[in-house]
């Protein structure tokens, strides 16, 4: 995952010239107006710059193939957001395509490709191309490309890796903003915040004025534990990252509420952050945001090894929202797709949506079931099932009254005082004991003859 990020922060500090660039270029080198396919072109464009990559892929999927002036374009697109998913391969073969061999279109894709062989870890090409690739994109660079060649080092020799590390300490480093961004960057990527923390006091004043800075201070001093410097930094900032962070602090504070509303704004701003959306989904549930924890659910991306487990979670929001016959359908489908092998927790949400619709003979199956996996509440309701003939309909009964009882787990678990039952005999405790004294004599003097 964290590879993953850095390489987005690679790629983000080249393509965005080149991607808002190439559209309107194109147009004015061609001097063709606006029509259906470029009109998609350009909508996929701004949502890529928006971190939008699944409306990207949308309109993307809607301009032919058959478009031989603006393929190119696409299919680098489309590279990119198979990259910015994580599906390298998919990414490399768009981008090995002979279109991109030559030069005017090398020079769009080329450090995307290395990042690629980066993520995948064929270095023999990156040593093919790197050279090359830097050269025709120096325009697109402030710093001679030190992040990038900084990222490569790591996997290159001792004596590269030591003279870009010489050069991260020098006050080069901090004469501009980008050489800033890199300083800090480096330290989150090499797990070395707290070889830079204590001199983040001395960045000259302008370092601050940046918002990506003081961001990427932020979550140094978050990961270092400081979280009241964090909040000093990012608290007016709204950003993805700014507001996962302010999030992350709030679970450490245990103010969950506060937390789910600084990852949904995280969402709002980046529907496609995971970081987001798996940090959103648990707080959902503890919030009691059931149906926003379901829609969340259904925003994570599709894998096939996963699909049960997710509808098992969707399963359990439903039950929360009391949508049983959802529920119900859902677990038929888990019962279905596990073939026997059910787990614990299915089995439990099956027996209590049974109980809850009054259906007797799943209730009856899964509340065994659970009981023979030792869950006593579930033992419990097997007993009264087969001591009351309608239980569920005796439990669900609104008119029923029950007997208040204060009660929870603290006073469950704390030591009781014991006082005893106050008796009413209806026979006399000696009456019985002559009557068993006379039996006694009767049968003795039965046998002495």
């Amino acid at each position: 995952m964290k590879l993953h990020v850095i390489l987005v922060v690679i790629f983000s500090m080249v393509s965005y010239n080149s991607i808002a660039g190439s559209y309107d270029e194109y147009r004015i080198n061609k001097k063709l107006e606006l029509n259906e396919p470029f009109f998609k072109l350009f909508k996929a464009k701004n949502y890529l710059l928006e971190g939008n990559i699944e409306k990207a892929h949308y309109f993307l999927l809607k301009i032919p193939n058959n478009d031989t002036q603006i393929s190119a374009i696409k299919d680098r697109y489309q590279a990119l957001i198979y990259f910015l998913k994580g599906e390298y391969e998919s990414s490399l073969k768009i981008l090995e395509k002979p279109v991109f061999s030559k030069r005017e279109n090398f020079k769009e894709i080329c450090l995307l490709k290395i990042i690629n062989y980066l993520a995948i870890g064929k270095f023999d090409p990156i040593t093919n191309q790197k050279t090359a690739c830097l050269t025709l994109t120096e325009k697109y660079t402030k710093n001679e490309h030190l992040w990038i060649n900084l990222i490569l080092s790591l996997k290159e020799d001792k004596s590269i890796r030591d003279k870009i590390n010489n050069l991260l300490e020098t006050n080069y480093m901090f004469s501009n903003i980008e050489n800033i961004k890199i300083w800090l960057k480096n330290a989150i990527y090499t797990n070395k915040e707290k070889d830079i923390v204590k001199k983040i006091d001395f960045l000259p004043n302008f370092a601050l004025e940046s918002k990506k800075v003081r961001e990427l201070i932020g979550l140094i001093y978050y990961r270092t534990g400081q979280t009241d410097k964090a909040e000093k930094y990012i608290g007016d900032l709204k950003t993805t990252n700014s507001y996962n962070i302010k999030g992350n602090i709030e679970i450490h504070k245990k103010d969950y509420q506060k937390a789910f509303q600084y990852f949904q704004k995280a969402y709002k701003r980046k529907e496609d952050s995971l970081n987001s959306i798996l940090i959103s989904i648990p707080l959902s549930y503890l919030t009691q945001n059931w149906k926003q924890g379901s829609d969340l659910l259904g925003s994570l991306p599709k894998d096939k090894s996963e699909e049960a487990r997710k509808l098992a979670l969707d399963t359990i929001f439903k039950i929360r929202m009391k949508d049983y016959a959802k529920a119900e359908k859902q677990l038929r489908i888990l019962e279905d797709y596990y073939q026997g092998e059910i787990p614990f927790n299915v089995i439990v949400m099956y027996s209590y949506v049974s109980l809850i619709q009054n259906n007797k003979l799943p209730l009856m199956k899964y509340t065994h079931n659970a009981c023979k996996k030792y869950d006593g509440i579930s033992c419990w309701l097997k007993m009264q099932l087969q001591t009351w003939e309608d239980f569920s309909t005796i439990l669900l009964n609104k008119d029923i009254k029950a007997t208040p009882f204060d009660i929870d787990i603290e006073k469950l678990k704390a030591k009781q005082e014991v006082v005893a039952l106050e008796e009413f005999p209806v026979v006399d405790q000696k009456d019985i004991e002559e009557i068993d004294s006379m039996d006694v004599i009767k049968e003795a003097a039965r046998f002495s003859y």
